[in-house]
């Protein structure tokens, strides 16, 4: 802090004027004249009656301070205790952080108008005028940017504090549904700020193992949100590098509307793993445990960046990986398990014939080859399987895409 002893012109006067203006009354009008001008210039963007109280203390207690220091050399600065009262109570009320800006600009204008007219009146012989009102407005200048200054730290260390307590109360809150603890349906409600548990809950885990990409995972969470047109996704961090969305919708929404997140989910190097909806409190349940088996699912195969939904991998999912699912598969696919390139293509080609109802167009649209590529590699499937492919059943197309979520690394070799 800059000393700035006062000017001798001023010593003698300076006294005598702090003395006069620190007499409760002369207090009183002060705070009263400068609480309206902030009420003004606030009443459009903030409901004061919030917190008029700590204002017209923290008023009372800033222009007291400063009056009393007015005569003295500036000394380090401190804010007034119900400034950072102040400065609390705005976070607290999920204010912006501007509000406490606009307070003290407003408070420093009203004190330079008073200042003004107060100037005015004095004698001409009284004091220089002049140097009253630089003195001032150097020194009120300076304690409100301080003031501004320490109280948006607070604001800020403040707001961290009540984000970090909101955040574990619906972690607690959410592990309680989750565990089948019994809840009341309100204050559950209440505690999740307000997500209701009526309605049709679609449940995602979004997740990255890129540590930069960490801040971008709620950005994400609340894109999903916009997408299925849900009022305000839930969003819950449970700690690591992942998040747990909830959307929230009155009727059953159409995860098609999701193929926007999953180019979102690439270009921010994060995983999506998408429930089915399902309505009530049941469904806030259901739908996460599908999204976490579809996330086992990718844990246990190479899946990479994007969305990856409940609803296409269903069956894989529910059956999981257990030794006799891996000898269903050995013996569903014989020697279309070998490796190398051939294969691997042969497999793929097999796969999009099957979940095109058996349409060689399509799959050949899907695989982005010509039709007749996919002719000769199911010709060449048909030869190892020993069996036309179409005559295989839904055994062969399960058992196609459990090799490909769980055991990738059987093809891994290209030779």
């Amino acid at each position: 802090m800059t000393d700035t002893a006062t000017p001798p012109s001023l010593t003698e006067w300076l006294p005598g004027y702090v003395a006069d203006e620190l007499q409760p009354e002369m207090v009183e009008k002060w705070v009263d004249a400068t609480q309206t001008s902030i009420n003004t210039e606030l009443k459009d963007s903030v409901d004061t009656s919030d917190f008029t109280d700590v204002l017209t203390v923290a008023i009372r207690e800033h222009w007291t301070a400063f009056l009393a220091g007015l005569p003295q050399p500036e000394g380090e600065f401190q804010l007034v205790d119900a400034g950072k009262r102040l400065a609390r109570e705005t976070a607290s009320l999920k204010y912006p952080v501007e509000v406490i800006i606009k307070i003290y600009r407003t408070a420093l204008q009203s004190t330079w108008s008073y200042l003004t007219g107060f100037v005015s009146e004095l004698p001409d012989d009284a004091v220089n005028h002049a140097e009253v009102l630089i003195y001032f407005w150097d020194r009120a200048g300076r304690w409100i940017d301080n003031s501004i200054g320490v109280s948006i730290d607070i604001f800020h260390t403040e707001r961290a504090r009540l984000t970090a307590s909101a955040s574990a109360k619906e972690f607690e809150a959410v592990r309680d549904i989750l565990a089948g603890e019994d809840v009341d349906l309100k204050k559950a409600s209440a505690t999740l700020g307000g997500y209701p548990l009526s309605v049709f809950h679609t449940a995602f885990i979004v997740d990255t193992s890129d540590p930069d990409a960490v801040s971008d995972l709620a950005k994400v969470g609340n894109e999903i949100g916009r997408e299925l047109r849900a009022a305000q996704p839930l969003v819950v961090h449970p700690g690591g590098r992942r998040i747990w969305v909830w959307a929230g919708t009155r009727s059953e929404p159409h995860l098609s509307l999701l193929d926007k997140v999953d180019t979102l989910a690439r270009a921010h190097k994060v995983r999506v793993f998408a429930g089915t909806p399902t309505a009530g409190l049941e469904g806030f349940v259901a739908s996460f445990r599908d999204a976490e088996r579809v996330r086992e699912v990718a844990q246990r195969g190479s899946v990479g960046d994007g969305l990856m939904r409940y609803d296409t991998h269903e069956v894989i999912a529910l059956l999981g990986c257990t030794p006799d699912v891996d000898r269903f598969m050995r013996r569903t696919l014989g020697d279309m398990l070998q490796s190398g390139e051939n294969f691997v293509r042969m497999r793929e080609t097999v796969t999009a014939l099957l979940e095109n109802a058996g349409s060689v167009e399509d799959a050949a649209k899907q695989l982005c080859v010509h039709r007749n590529t996919v002719r000769y590699r199911l010709s060449r499937a048909e030869e190892v399987l020993g069996r036309p492919v179409t005559k295989c059943g839904p055994e062969l197309v399960i058992a196609l895409r459990h090799q490909q979520s769980f055991h990738d690394d059987l093809v891994s070799d290209t030779s």
